[in-house]
């Protein structure tokens, strides 16, 4: 596919993940971008094979459907706690400091999207990302 002036290859999981998407917010449901979380869990715990992903995505099959009414029982300030200890994992705080010494054209964007996303909500800080970089 080509986009603007750039190739993009659409490998078979990028497509699954997308229809994965679509239908989850055609239902009611929220999109989620799996591929970078259970790869970040795979690498931090020594993953070596595939496999390691159908485990990965097994547990989470397991822990939705035998533990739902336990998870339930969870105060909303725990998962929020618990998301955003998960979100500081996943970042590369040096990007942080990486950005600042770029041109505002660079960083300007970076900013207003990151901002957007945590004071109001992550799709709305995606919008604004596309919008001021197009």
């Amino acid at each position: 596919m080509i986009v603007g002036a750039l190739a993009a290859t659409m490998s078979p999981g990028g497509i699954a993940q997308g229809v994965a998407n679509l239908c989850s917010g055609l239902i009611g449901g929220l999109p989620l971008a799996g591929n970078v979380i259970t790869s970040s869990v795979n690498a931090s715990v020594g993953a070596r094979t595939k496999n390691a992903a159908l485990m990965h995505g097994g547990l989470l099959v397991f822990a939705t459907l035998a533990l739902s009414r336990l998870f339930a029982n969870v105060p909303i300030a725990v998962v929020a706690a618990a998301l955003i200890h998960i979100g500081l994992r996943l970042s590369k705080p040096r990007l942080l400091v990486e950005m600042r010494s770029k041109r505002i054209e660079q960083w300007l964007p970076f900013a207003l999207t990151i901002m957007t996303a945590i004071f109001s909500n992550l799709l709305f800080g995606v919008l604004v990302g596309i919008a001021v970089t197009t």
